[in-house]
């Protein structure tokens, strides 16, 4: 009588130790499918799969077995036999510390009061840090500051290029910067949290593109200070002579800031809103001046900076009214920065932050612009004066205007240097090193971010050779980038997140529309100048591809929230077993968590677990109640 077929040598390994399941699966016949042709059943050409599924581990360090090397492992009656081990057939990877053990599966209780702790945590670190606290003119200060600071850096180069239609076309710069609203207002619904295009690219997009929207906000902000600062320079250079060019004294405003913002001042809300209200004040008592002393002389000056240098041809004008319109969105700056601090707003007022912004900004800059051709002769005190609005003060009204304006500009631009929020947002989630999020004991100001973006600041005016220009020419394409990315998150966000809750919606016709707007403007400035397109270049690849070599992660726990055992999906252990196997370089473990998904319990399992919340993913949240806003995590991609 022949011997009764044995099982493969995979069921034999772990008949031992198998669940009820498996064992009422009979092993099929060798012998009868070598001499018969037959189509398998469904539990023979499952088997491999089973055997996998339900295979227990000899102990907590065994290596994966890949499925192509379960048929090759010799079978043994000795249980003790090394055939038994998955870890003596480890997965074929090119080096050994790709592989970092296997995931484990375990149940977690967390009590009521560790999650009430946790929840007053949260609240407490929330307060500090003024989250949904800003009213609509508070939050208009803290963004307002650059955007009513702009003019002081935004004539100058405005007016080498578009000459005496300087006031058209820094008109239709503010008027566009309306078609940026209903976009903005949408994304701050649907993603109200701090970070700007780095976080609507993170939710949006693969993790590629977030990096880019984060570097490219971050060259924004340190543009911003660089050439505000540079200009400061200029003014105070322009006031009271001093033992030093105006390069090292761009350096040295540069520090001073920096050490201002360790002191933690410049993070005021009160503080900045201090500084615009002050400046407006300037500004309307500059506009006023001016206005008396153009009606004292007459229209004679404006009417010869109209005629001077006029181009020949209808194209000839158009064209630089379009060139002016490029580089007139300087006069706008400061507005792009407004979703870094909507975690910060009281719900419901970031669409009256944006108007305001949009207010300042036309009612400063055209009609701050026309006054300075009525009274200053453009080809001896307009072109190529760094100073020009103390000019402006001077004739108007004396050398006591002077220095208000000086003043002014020193005060107002050196509350635009800011360290971006954006690095310590990249270091929150690992992008950058973690000891950047390093705080000073008693003032909380992370020193470390704010040294590196002082760093960088200084680096870039020297790459830049000290030349106010190539940065002003810089800063427009970069600013213009920046609010490109706007359109580009959107049109990215109505594709990949539908379902995603947001109370107000703009259309995607208009994204698309601002889009090619942005990249025709960026075109525009790349035209005028085109070697600080090649400065803005280099300093986005540097840091994409440093950022991009530093992020790193080797474990994934997988937490499952169920408020009925029953209610577990009977296959879920089954297939987290597959992805821990899948990826032999991540550690995958599954933690079951009876409660409510809530957020008190998701900060109280953040806690438990060591985790930010910005290293917390979710699906998609659908109109539940419950928003980004109030879960505090980010979506997966």
């Amino acid at each position: 009588m022949s011997p009764e077929p044995k099982p493969p040598p995979s069921t034999r390994a772990l008949s031992s130790s198998s669940s009820v399941e498996l064992d009422s699966i009979a092993p099929f016949p060798t012998q009868s499918r070598a001499s018969h042709a037959y189509a398998p059943s469904y539990a023979e050409s499952q088997f491999d799969t089973i055997i996998r599924r339900q295979r227990i581990r000899a102990h907590p360090g065994a290596l994966k077995i890949p499925h192509h090397q379960l048929g090759r492992i010799k079978s043994s009656d000795d249980p003790s036999s090394s055939s038994h081990d998955p870890s003596a057939n480890p997965p074929k990877t090119r080096h050994e510390h790709e592989f970092s053990g296997w995931g484990s599966m375990s149940y977690l209780d967390i009590p009521h009061d560790e999650v009430e702790r946790s929840r007053r945590k949260w609240e407490e670190e929330e307060r500090k840090e003024g989250k949904g606290r800003l009213e609509a003119w508070m939050a208009t200060g803290v963004a307002g500051v650059a955007v009513a600071g702009s003019p002081f850096y935004a004539f100058p180069p405005l007016v080498a290029v578009a000459g005496t239609f300087s006031p058209i076309s820094l008109l239709v710069a503010t008027l566009l910067l309306g078609l940026w609203r209903p976009i903005l207002n949408e994304l701050a619904g649907a993603l109200p949290q701090s970070g700007s295009n780095y976080i609507y690219l993170l939710n949006a997009a693969p993790k590629c593109f977030a990096v880019l929207g984060a570097t490219v906000t971050l060259l924004d902000s340190i543009a911003t200070s660089v050439v505000s600062a540079a200009t400061a320079a200029t003014y105070i250079a322009d006031q009271v002579s001093v033992p030093f060019n105006e390069a090292w004294l761009c350096v040295l405003i540069v520090l001073f800031v920096g050490i201002v913002g360790l002191l933690g001042v410049k993070e005021s809300a009160g503080v900045q809103t201090g500084l615009l209200s002050f400046h407006l004040g300037c500004m309307a008592a500059l506009f006023i001046a001016a206005c008396v002393h153009w009606g004292k002389i007459g229209n004679e000056v404006l009417r010869q900076n109209w005629h001077s240098e006029q181009p020949g041809s209808a194209s000839g004008i158009a064209s630089q009214i379009f060139m002016g319109v490029c580089i007139g969105f300087l006069g706008v700056t400061g507005f792009e920065s407004t979703p870094d601090f909507i975690s910060t707003l009281r719900p419901g007022v970031y669409p009256s932050v944006l108007l305001n912004l949009q207010l300042i900004a036309t009612a400063l800059n055209a009609p701050l612009m026309l006054v300075t051709f009525a009274v200053l002769p453009a080809a001896t005190d307009i072109m190529g004066n760094g100073s020009v609005l103390n000019s402006v003060a001077k004739v108007a009204a004396g050398d006591w205007l002077k220095v208000v304006v000086t003043i002014d500009a020193c005060v107002i631009l050196a509350g635009s240097i800011s360290a971006s929020a954006v690095l310590v947002r990249l270091a929150d989630d690992r992008i950058l090193p973690k000891f950047m999020l390093a705080r000073l004991p008693r003032l909380g100001t992370p020193y470390v971010a704010l040294v590196l973006f002082i760093g960088l600041c200084l680096v870039v005016w020297g790459a830049c050779g000290a030349n106010l220009t190539i940065v002003s020419g810089m800063f427009a394409i970069v600013f213009l980038a920046t609010m490109a990315c706007y359109p580009f998150s959107h049109l990215l966000l109505a594709f990949s997140r539908p379902y995603l809750p947001r109370p107000a919606r703009s259309s995607l016709l208009l994204s698309l529309f601002v889009l090619v707007l942005s990249l025709t403007l960026i075109g525009g400035n790349a035209y005028l100048a085109p070697e600080t397109l090649g400065y803005f270049i280099n300093r986005l690849f540097e840091m994409i591809l440093y950022v991009k070599e530093n992020e790193e992660t080797s474990c994934v726990k997988l937490v499952h929230f169920y408020s009925n055992i029953e209610d577990i999906p009977s296959e879920l252990e089954a297939n987290y077993k597959i992805l821990d196997e899948a990826f032999p370089s991540i550690t995958v473990d599954l933690i079951f968590l009876q409660g409510e998904f809530a957020p008190p319990l998701i900060k109280a399992t953040a806690d438990r677990l060591g985790l930010p919340l910005s290293l917390c993913f979710v699906g998609c949240p659908r109109d539940d109640g419950m928003g980004l806003q109030e879960l505090g995590v980010r979506i997966v991609n």
